[in-house]
């Protein structure tokens, strides 16, 4: 966004955005007394109405609007700086939201109470996102990951359809001030396209779940792993060779994910059974689902056990895990190896000396039992 002369703007003539990442998809669109009530509900504006009421606006901070084709004559959209839009409205207007008590209080006690903001005025909305990009999405004021994905995708829209999804991946990363890391513009648009299956399926169910406490930010780290990637569909991915063969792009072509598999991958991860626990536990878990997912026999165990740790144990994963930490032994006995001539006897040292050996051969003894019976 172009250097732009800050003005000012009286407030009745300031309108909240509808098509805010900010609001969930029930509310964009909406009336303002619904995106108003939204914002004052989940947004906590009482610390911010309390600081306006007692110093003024910040001019250092103009909202940044245009004007929309189907707004009434004289209006302004609000693209950035809905919240503090919200919380000088309800400075004047403390009612407006009547289920909070608490407006009305600070409301009475304020000092100021703006009739007039500062703005800058851009001619068109596209004009304004890369400027929210770097401010919400690699700047200080950043939005949660859904919100991120939702940014993202508006932007996505306005680049140029006939490129490569790829090519459009690449424009939005620059234009938000992120380098060249298509792979992030891709990775949340990928979660996005997943997260809609699971948004318009209601939550497969899940009236525990809704969007202001659905964990996106597990679903967009999840598609770190690429059995899970492959797994829902955001990738094409060749198990045995542990590849990605192809990249999907859901965002362009949805019809790529997989719903069902989708589906027990929020059933694993999101849903909370009667222990308020899910089977994937922490989101630290992810790798080994990630393993399971990698094995069709572990994965049919996950399948009718619900168990991710019995899953594991019958996949290649803990092979891995198991080879990792034998190899971080190791690196540490060489270690201690080396500098043992250099200490003199010491009845601890001798004793730790002795569980090491112990643990050591029990290992040894067991992976050697276990060849012994696959030879049988």
């Amino acid at each position: 966004m172009e250097e732009t002369e800050i003005g000012k703007e009286k407030l009745t003539n300031l309108l909240l955005d509808p098509e805010n990442p900010r609001l969930p998809p029930d509310v964009q669109g909406g009336t303002q007394k619904a995106i108003l009530e939204h914002i004052a509900r989940y947004e906590a504006v009482e610390d911010l109405m309390g600081a306006i009421g007692r110093n003024g606006f910040f001019p250092g901070e103009p909202l940044v609007v245009y004007r929309h084709a189907g707004d009434p004559k004289g209006k302004y959209r609000v693209i950035e700086g809905n919240r503090r839009l919200v919380s000088v409205l309800l400075l004047s207007k403390p009612e407006a939201y009547a289920a909070r008590r608490s407006l009305r209080d600070i409301a009475a006690s304020a000092t100021f109470k703006p009739t007039e903001l500062p703005v800058i005025q851009v001619d068109r909305r596209e004009d304004a996102l890369p400027y929210l990009g770097s401010r919400h999405i690699v700047g200080v004021k950043a939005w949660e990951p859904l919100q991120k994905a939702r940014y993202m995708h508006q932007l996505f829209g306005t680049t140029n359809k006939r490129k490569s999804a790829g090519e459009r991946y690449r424009e939005v990363a620059l234009r938000i001030g992120s380098g060249n890391r298509r792979d992030y513009i891709k990775k949340n648009l990928d979660a996005l396209a997943i997260y809609k299956i699971i948004q318009d399926a209601d939550f497969f169910g899940d009236s525990n779940t809704n969007e202001l406490n659905f964990s996106f930010g597990v679903l967009y780290t999840g598609l770190d792993y690429k059995p899970i990637s492959g797994f829902l569909g955001a990738v094409q991915y060749n198990a045995a060779k542990d590849e990605v063969t192809k990249e999907n792009d859901p965002i362009v072509h949805p019809d790529s994910l997989k719903r069902q598999n989708i589906e027990e991958f929020y059933r694993w991860c999101f849903y909370k059974g009667k222990e308020s626990n899910t089977v994937l536990g922490e989101s630290r878990n992810l790798f080994k689902l990630a393993a399971v997912l990698r094995s069709k026999a572990a994965t049919e165990v996950l399948r009718k056990q619900n168990d991710l740790e019995y899953a594991y144990e019958h996949s290649e994963g803990i092979v891995e895990e198991l080879e990792a930490s034998l190899g971080r032994a190791l690196k540490e006995l060489r270690y201690s190896n080396s500098i043992v001539a250099n200490v003199t006897h010491h009845s601890t040292i001798e004793d730790l000396a002795r569980q090491v050996r112990e643990q050591a051969t029990q290992v040894l003894r067991a992976i050697s039992a276990k060849k012994s019976g696959e030879e049988e």
